[in-house]
């Protein structure tokens, strides 16, 4: 399949999918996989326990719809623009089958170059160090990567770009306003010395490797065909942070050791 009608084909493939993965779960998110390379077992708790919505969840969301805010579009609409335009970019759902499973994830941003992708950007939020790269943020960007790839389009000169920003950054209107575009055109012009620190950000530039993307995959695809139980991190840091800590039956932290509210 052609990237163009990979693109038109995915709402009624999205509508008819069955649950037939671990959890009753139908598709299997890119975030999610990224969330395995963190702790799997948390991932189980959210299936089995229910999500449960933090602060540092809500400032993150804020931030992002503040600084990645875009109008809506339609799928005919992105594939007239991927092929007209010099330089475009814009945010839509990715959906593509790849081994056992059922892949999907919406980037933040897709920038497309003379028609093929060349910058996948995620934006995460953080109240610690900016210039720290974390794992499963690198896994979450590379499977974008490889659900671009098997839709069709040419990713040969993929990067993929995961952009470290400062929660409590600058946010005044101006910056808001210019933060999207301004973070398109360092990327499309400067590429490779687009990394590095920018003040309230930092740019993580990562060489998108098909064989990585595939790697990371299938290590997590055991877990949704159950053919293992949930790996739990063995960090006790995480566990005292985490929603769960109580209720975990994997937590590392006895109940009168977690942090109070």
């Amino acid at each position: 399949m052609n990237w163009v009608d990979s693109i038109r084909s995915i709402k009624d493939r999205w509508a008819s999918g069955k649950p037939r993965f671990r959890n009753g779960v139908s598709k299997i998110g890119a975030s999610t996989i990224g969330n395995q390379y963190y702790c799997e077992q948390k991932v189980e708790m959210e299936y089995t326990a229910g999500k449960i919505e933090t602060e540092k969840k809500t400032a993150g969301t804020a931030l992002h719809s503040i600084l990645l805010a875009m109008k809506k579009t339609t799928p005919d609409e992105v594939i007239k623009e991927i092929q007209t335009k010099d330089v475009y970019y814009a945010s839509f759902p990715l959906l593509a089958n790849f081994s056992e499973l059922v892949l999907t994830g919406k980037p933040d941003v897709v920038i497309f170059v003379k028609g093929s992708p060349l910058f996948v950007v995620e934006l995460k939020t953080t109240g610690t160090d900016i210039s720290k790269l974390w794992p499963n943020q690198l896994v979450q960007a590379r499977v974008y990567g490889l659900l671009l790839q098997e839709m069709g389009f040419d990713c040969s000169r993929l990067k993929l770009a995961v952009i470290s920003h400062r929660r409590n950054g600058d946010i005044s209107g101006e910056y808001r306003r210019k933060f999207l575009d301004s973070m398109v055109k360092l990327l499309v012009k400067e590429r490779e010395d687009a990394a590095g620190n920018r003040g309230d950000f930092h740019v993580h530039l990562i060489d998108y490797a098909k064989e990585d993307a595939v790697a990371n995959v299938k290590w997590a695809e055991d877990y949704w065909l159950s053919k293992r139980q949930p790996i739990s991190a063995r960090n006790v840091g995480k566990c005292r942070s985490c929603e769960y800590v109580d209720t975990c039956p994997a937590s590392l932290v006895k109940p009168t050791e977690s942090s109070p509210e």
